[in-house]
């Protein structure tokens, strides 16, 4: 394998590892509408206790933006010095979160039956 394929395969993987990011980001802030959503329905509740106040005080999806945007960073950081680490721990919480959707997708589909 040459330099030149090798500079070219880590830039593809920088690219995915970007695009795992956005996806995994998109995810969790999903999570949020739709949990934030369900509540409002009265149906369900939160199961966090520390979320459950950022309900009460109108501050759930600030701190799920700010928890997002600072798992991203973590993770950016991370993949610098354990880029396979990295790799393996967006796409566990790509498919967690993907899972956390679903389900509220589900319940949500469910409530208004």
């Amino acid at each position: 394998m040459s330099i030149k394929d090798t500079i070219k395969g880590l830039t593809r993987n920088a690219i995915r590892f970007r695009y795992a990011l956005i996806l995994l980001g998109a995810l969790i802030l999903a999570d949020g509408i739709l949990t934030q959503g369900l509540i409002n329905t009265g149906m369900v509740r939160e199961s966090n206790p520390l979320l459950r106040v950022a309900l009460l005080t109108g501050d759930f999806m600030a701190i799920k933006i700010l928890g997002t945007l600072l798992a991203i960073i973590i993770l950016i950081d991370l993949n610098r010095h354990h880029p396979k680490m990295a790799g393996t721990t967006v796409w566990s919480f790509i498919l967690i979160y993907t899972s956390i959707v679903y389900w509220n997708v589900i319940v949500y589909l469910m409530t208004f039956k």
